[in-house]
């Protein structure tokens, strides 16, 4: 049924993302960086869990669509899926240090 969003949830940014109804999301997300430890705003669409909206619990502004991360079952790994996963810790890292330099 799409977009309807329903505002509910106040949840706290950790390394991994948020954790959201047994899912996490976000975990390489560049935009989270600077919200880590910090509440933000939840709201999802329950026909899609693949993706939530998180806001910032002070402006309601919005910081960032982040999607479902990635968890890969034990010996099923296939190289693109691990490339992928590689790449993107890869670039969230470089974020990271940049945002430490500043």
């Amino acid at each position: 049924m799409g977009e309807q969003k329903i505002h509910k949830y106040q949840l706290i940014v950790s390394k991994t993302g948020v954790h959201f109804k047994g899912r996490y999301y976000g975990q390489y997300n560049i935009e989270l960086l600077a919200y880590q430890g910090k509440m933000v705003q939840l709201s999802y669409d329950p026909d899609d869990l693949q993706k939530v909206y998180l806001y910032d619990a002070v402006t309601f502004k919005l910081i960032t669509i982040a999607k479902q991360n990635q968890l890969i079952p034990y010996g099923t790994v296939t190289e693109e899926s691990l490339r992928n996963t590689m790449r993107e810790s890869r670039i969230f890292r470089r974020a990271a240090k940049q945002m430490q330099k500043c």
